[in-house]
């Protein structure tokens, strides 16, 4: 780089001085921090699948693809920006708050003066031409209450007036030698994956000239793909835009900056490592701690007592070997649910009673049937009928225990209370001719599992390998509420939740304020999580695979 642009990048980082605004200062500079931040994520152990670049980004994006030789791509960078130097002066660029499509509708009176010159994300464009009309479009739209910031350049990327340079820069680099790369590249010109042998100067005229499809590109690679973005730069300028553009599309957002302003780089490197593991990129931890099996250490010769780490629920004693229906009625007024409940769960706008208060209802059945017993939820099933908030008052709920006699139908989930049963739970509300079915499940004691299946717990760690989405509780009410789930404070029990398709798995923490339903509260509204849950697929019902009730005590627990 020196040899192209006369004088060191690393003096220019090394210096306390700021750097100037010029864009063939500040492009190269950009583009070495992250060429060499791509390459201190590979001594981590992070290797991308794709590589996807913004406008000057793309140069770094072929190089760490392998389409690029590092010469190469110094070559790119340094003549692309001292050529676009040439322009300084004689345009501007703008961040508006609108659509890529409202935007070139806005600017379409300016005609080449305005255009749309990137698309970041569904409500964030940027519109870059000369200054003066620029400005008058810039007073229009903030007077329409329109949100717009100037970016810092004097030049206007991706604009006609890059016009001026595509004959030099065409002619500068014809020397180009790009070859197929090891890594696939997608391109933010054309929207699509690029052959990197064919990154040669007429790519890179277009790449200066066009507008960069940001947002699009990003949506392909996300629906096609199960990734994680992460953005390699010195502080995050993107992450915004991707969570926007992954949520606009039901995607959960999966981004990771790798740096942050004003921290200690190293670290936040750590951080950013973390951060990607967690939602499920691959990090190759050899990288970090050498050898899985650096030494063979001494250990005694006689065998080990394996004691798991989690507790098992104790049995109980028989107590009803009933086969008989076991019949309660459930006064809802009884429950303070207006006063416990606060906004309930809002469906779509319409507050209805929380879906758990039918869970309880079927655990509280079940324990006045079979006292003393652990007790667990199997194959739960919400119908498609819900009880309205405002009704809740003066509604009852039937539940019904239906017994099994000689353990037939219970799939050899047979329990010595005399469980499995079905529960099935049905609402009266006052004005309706009908009760309605609300949901139903079968009970089956805590230590009761397949004879040839595995524990409970086995599942969990299994479930667990198998859903490597992750959510926070924060995204997960955002989710929740895109899907049409509005679950108020009191029932906002989930923490973590780890998904795939078609399953889900959540830690819930109980909420004290909620004494007849506890723990459970954020149970059924996992299911607001699942991807494809706001599809027309399996709309008759929703399906929980199990509940559990842990015995009391203050000790840390995992709900199944």
């Amino acid at each position: 780089m020196r040899e192209e642009l006369g004088w060191s990048v690393l003096e220019r980082l090394g210096s306390e001085a700021e750097l100037p605004p010029d864009v063939d200062v500040v492009q190269p500079v950009l583009w070495a921090v992250q060429v060499a931040l791509a390459a201190a994520w590979r001594e981590r152990g992070v290797q991308p699948h794709l590589c996807i670049g913004h406008s000057m980004g793309e140069v770094a994006a072929a190089h760490v693809s392998g389409a690029l030789s590092l010469k190469g791509a110094a070559a790119v960078i340094c003549r692309r920006s001292r050529l676009m130097q040439r322009t300084a002066g004689q345009g501007a660029m703008l961040v508006v708050e609108l659509s890529a499509a409202r935007a070139r509708e806005r600017s379409k009176p300016y005609g080449d003066a305005v255009v749309v010159a990137v698309e970041n994300a569904p409500t964030t464009t940027v519109l870059a031409g000369d200054p003066e009309p620029l400005g008058v479009l810039r007073g229009e739209l903030e007077r329409d209450g329109v949100m717009c910031r100037p970016v810092k350049v004097n030049v206007a990327s991706h604009s006609p007036r890059m016009d001026a340079i595509r004959d030099d820069l065409s002619q500068q680099l014809a020397d180009l030698a790009p070859v197929a790369g090891r890594t696939g590249m997608i391109s933010t010109v054309y929207g699509h994956e690029v052959d990197g042998a064919g990154l040669t100067a007429d790519y890179w005229v277009d790449n200066v000239r066009h507008p960069v499809r940001f947002s699009d590109t990003l949506q392909t690679v996300a629906r096609d793909t199960d990734s994680v973005f992460l953005e390699v730069g010195p502080y995050p300028v993107l992450l915004a835009a991707m969570d926007e553009t992954l949520a606009a599309a039901d995607l959960a957002p999966s981004t990771v900056a790798s740096l942050s302003r004003a921290t200690d780089e190293p670290t936040e490197l750590c951080r950013a490592a973390g951060r990607l593991f967690a939602q499920g990129g691959r990090v190759d931890w050899r990288q970090w701690y050498g050898s899985p099996r650096p030494h063979v250490p001494s250990l005694p010769t006689y065998s080990w007592d394996a004691v798991p780490y989690r507790y098992a629920a104790s049995g109980a004693a028989a107590t009803d070997r009933s086969t008989a229906n076991h019949v309660r009625r459930i006064d809802l007024a009884t429950w303070g649910a207006t006063a416990e409940w606060g906004g309930g769960v809002a469906v779509h706008g319409i507050g209805t009673v929380p879906p758990v208060a039918y869970l309880a209802a079927m655990l509280e059945t079940a324990k006045e049937a079979a006292p003393g017993t652990p007790l667990e939820l199997r194959d739960v099933r919400l119908g498609e009928t819900f009880v309205p908030l405002d009704a809740a008052g003066g509604t009852t709920l039937d539940v019904t225990l239906e017994g099994h006699p000689h353990g037939q139908g219970d799939g050899g989930l047979r329990g010595r209370s005399g469980l499995p049963r079905t529960s099935v739970v049905r609402a009266s509300v006052p004005g309706a001719p009908d009760s309605v079915p609300c949901a139903s499940g079968r009970v089956v004691t805590a230590e009761s599992q397949d004879e040839a299946g595995p524990s409970p717990l086995t599942t969990l760690d299994a479930v667990l390998a198998r859903c490597r989405d992750y959510l926070g509780a924060q995204d997960f009410d955002r989710l929740a509420r895109r899907q049409g789930h509005d679950i108020a404070e009191p029932f906002q029990g989930v923490e973590h939740l780890w998904r795939r398709d078609g399953e889900a798995v959540a830690r819930v923490r109980p909420r004290a304020s909620l004494p007849r339903v506890g723990w459970e509260s954020g149970l059924l509204t996992i299911l607001a999580a699942r991807p494809g849950a706001a599809s027309e697929q399996d709309d008759a019902a929703h399906r929980a695979e199990g509940a559990r009730t842990p015995r009391t005590g203050s000790r840390p627990w995992r709900p199944s």
